[in-house]
């Protein structure tokens, strides 16, 4: 049996490309690349040297004309997957600037331009929503565009989430996402001598050739933090990923590069006649790291109360740089999940933002000056005050 958590005649994969743009090739220029990208993964699928997924269950959209074909064809084969839907876009990524998708993400098909993006590419909500549609407990969402790190907000932030509102669905558990770049890093286009878009690129050689982690498989975990690797090497854009739940441990492809132990018994040199056998080492004394952490923790709290109780909170100003989106973490038995906001102000400093406090994180906009009440400790933002 492959080591492979996923029910093959029960998965779904679709992939989507966009690589040419005839109505507006000057702002959205070809990017030839995609064509490749989407092919290679259909053979990586296919093989079952890698993964193996049956190509009836394969499907692939190119260059399809307008948002609407594409959604349709992808909320198709979402009703259809059981176990698990894997869904990959590349194309040009757009940010909205006019209600109601002002600042969300906008994916480009072949009829968009960048004028009427509004108009005629498909608003990153309506994606999701075409996805949702699928019963598979198991979703994996990869997407390699322009600002392709806005899905993630998108998806994390509960007031802009309007297709997990639409459909009820407000529980990620089972998702994992990973995008090229981050929510305000434009698209890099590949020169003319390469194959594969950058992060696709990553994506491919690592499924095709596998990873030095000593497993038969890889996780989605582990493919994501080899390709992050990869590209920070190569000076590319960081990629950035969600995951939700235990989705990071759904293995996705066998591992190229693991080699099984041998069979063959291990050879023991004879112990010569008449000689005791070696003496054993003198077992080690039990070592005492329990009650290190516990008097640590106990220390840390203590230091924290003092801290508060000496210092408080400090007003601050900052200009907001850039908003952003932390990890999520997931507690199974509870089945409940909190995320951390974060905010970059210019000088490149990084305050955090707990998920109690939304509304706050949401009202502040990039490019923006705020005066505010600060932990330093953490360093958090508590809440927005008058600038004096």
């Amino acid at each position: 049996m492959l080591p492979l958590n996923l029910n093959f005649e029960k998965t779904r994969v679709v992939l989507i490309g966009a690589s040419f743009f005839p109505r507006d090739e000057k702002n959205l220029p070809p990017i030839p690349q995609i064509v490749n990208n989407v092919n290679s993964l259909s053979q990586i699928f296919t093989d079952k040297q890698i993964i193996g997924i049956s190509e009836s269950n394969i499907t692939l959209i190119l260059d399809e004309t307008t948002p609407d074909k594409v959604l349709e064809r992808l909320a198709t084969v979402a009703r259809k997957a059981e176990d698990t839907l894997i869904v990959y876009y590349a194309g040009h990524g757009l940010i909205g600037h006019t209600p109601p998708v002002d600042g969300k993400l906008l994916l480009a098909v072949k009829d968009t331009t960048d004028a009427y993006a509004a108009f005629n590419s498909i608003h990153f909500e309506d994606f999701w929503s075409a996805i949702l549609v699928s019963p598979a407990p198991k979703k994996v969402l990869i997407i390699d565009c322009c600002f392709s790190g806005r899905a993630i907000r998108e998806l994390k932030s509960p007031l802009s989430s309007r297709a997990n509102k639409s459909t009820g669905n407000i529980n990620l558990a089972g998702t994992y996402v990973i995008t090229s770049t981050s929510p305000t890093t434009p698209y890099v286009i590949p020169s003319e001598n390469e194959r594969y878009t950058y992060f696709s690129a990553k994506l491919i050689e690592i499924l095709q050739q596998g990873i030095d982690n000593q497993k038969s498989a890889i996780n989605l975990e582990e493919l994501y933090e080899n390709i992050r690797h990869e590209l920070y090497r190569l000076g590319r854009p960081e990629p950035k990923r969600a995951n939700f739940g235990d989705a990071d441990r759904i293995t996705i492809a066998l591992n190229r590069k693991f080699s099984p132990p041998s069979d063959k018994p291990n050879k023991t040199e004879a112990i010569p006649p008449n000689s005791e056998p070696p003496t054993p080492p003198e077992p080690r004394p039990p070592k005492r790291l329990a009650v290190i952490v516990v008097i640590a923790g106990i220390l840390s709290a203590l230091i924290f109360a003092l801290y508060q109780t000496i210092f408080g909170l400090r007003d601050e100003k900052i200009t907001v740089q850039e908003k952003y989106v932390g990890d999520t973490m997931f507690f199974p038995e509870s089945g409940l999940s909190t995320t951390v906001y974060h905010v970059k102000n210019l000088q490149g400093e990084r305050f955090s933002i707990s998920e109690s406090n939304i509304d706050l994180w949401c009202s502040l906009k990039e490019g923006n000056t705020y005066c505010v009440k600060l932990d330093p400790f953490v360093p958090e933002i508590v809440k927005i005050i008058d600038c004096e």
